[in-house]
């Protein structure tokens, strides 16, 4: 499921880089920088303040060396509108 859910961030952010205009890899670092933080925000708020979880409990799911793939699909959130620029520089335009 975890990797499904990387290629559909990898698909949806190709879609977004391609409609880009004007795009620099700085603003591309930005908007997966951007991205990632919102992400554990929201994470982290829907964990504490509605589901009323431990932080303990929380952060257990980003610990990647006992089996928590989260911190994979926090990788792609970073990475992808950067590594989707690229390509579409390199291999559309």
């Amino acid at each position: 499921m975890t990797l499904v859910l990387c290629l559909f961030i990898f698909l949806v952010t190709w879609l977004l880089v391609v409609s880009w205009e004007n795009a620099t890899v700085w603003k591309a670092i930005g908007v997966g920088v951007g991205w990632t933080v919102a992400t554990c925000i929201f994470e982290c708020v829907m964990g504490r303040v509605v589901m009323k979880l431990p932080w303990s409990e929380i952060l257990a799911d980003y610990h990647l060396f006992r089996g928590r793939l989260w911190p994979l699909v926090l990788m792609s959130t970073l990475t992808a509108p950067v590594l989707c620029l690229i390509a579409t520089t390199r291999f559309l335009r």
